[in-house]
């Protein structure tokens, strides 16, 4: 119970430094981060390297007329309920929560729980539905992100659904539709393939700094978008105008 005193504590501590983060950076960093339509009838709760993705996937869906948004966890613990529920759109009316593990022999995974909590007892309380993404490490694309909000289109949304992998066991794989290019037509890719493979991680260390002094020059003309680093090569795309940095 004293243990308890100090973690209800916490979260305006945090709160206090993210405000901080977010000056001194130009970001709006907040422990529960809303991104997308305001008045979104379909949203996602999720936390980690799922949340970008969606952005790109959130801003391309809403050019096209769709209300959805993502309600991006940034503290998961202390849990809080009052801010987590202000953070997110009162239009919600289906919410899939991803999390990225498996819990097993649990009825649904951490975050997914926290989440229906929530929500126990409010009135009109969304439609929540469940879903993994990211296992095995597996990427999650912007396909795969399209197909959790039309699964929520759904009468009756799957629950417990994967993404990102091919569940021949369960079934518990969303339907993918075609390919989806989210990229807007200013942006430039480059890709750098590496000398290194399974065990030969300094040499692929080398090169990756070899890389970031080459990005940090073409920064004097464009903004870095995005850099995903891979066992066998380093993937970078640049955006001519200014975006936030992961």
């Amino acid at each position: 119970e004293l243990q308890a005193q100090r973690y209800e504590g916490v979260y305006p501590v945090v709160e206090k430094y993210m405000k901080a983060i977010s000056k001194a950076t130009g970001r709006n960093y907040r422990p529960y981060q809303y991104y997308g339509d305001p008045k979104a009838t379909r949203v996602i709760v999720a936390m980690g390297s799922v949340c970008q993705c969606a952005e790109e996937v959130i801003d391309l869906l809403t050019k096209q007329g769709e209300k959805v948004g993502i309600l991006e966890v940034h503290l998961y613990r202390p849990f809080v309920v009052d801010k987590f529920l202000k953070a997110i759109p009162a239009t919600a009316k289906k919410i899939a929560v991803l999390d990225r593990t498996i819990e097993q022999g649990a009825l649904y995974e951490p975050l997914a729980l926290d989440v229906q909590a929530a929500f126990y007892g409010k009135a009109n309380a969304p439609k929540i539905v469940a879903g993994r993404y990211g296992l095995s490490s597996k990427d999650t694309t912007p396909e795969q992100i399209v197909a959790v909000f039309e699964n929520l289109k759904a009468r009756t949304p799957k629950d417990h659904f994967t993404i990102g992998i091919n569940d021949d066991i369960k079934y518990t794989s969303l339907p993918l539709g075609k390919p989806v290019d989210v990229a807007d037509p200013s942006t430039t890719e480059l890709l750098f393939f590496g000398l290194g493979s399974d065990g030969t991680v300094r040499i692929s260390l080398r090169l990756l700094v070899i890389i970031q002094i080459y990005i940090h020059s073409l920064m004097l003309h464009t903004t870095l978008r995005r850099v995903v680093v891979l066992q066998d090569y380093t993937y970078v795309s640049l955006r001519s105008q200014f975006v936030q940095l992961t």
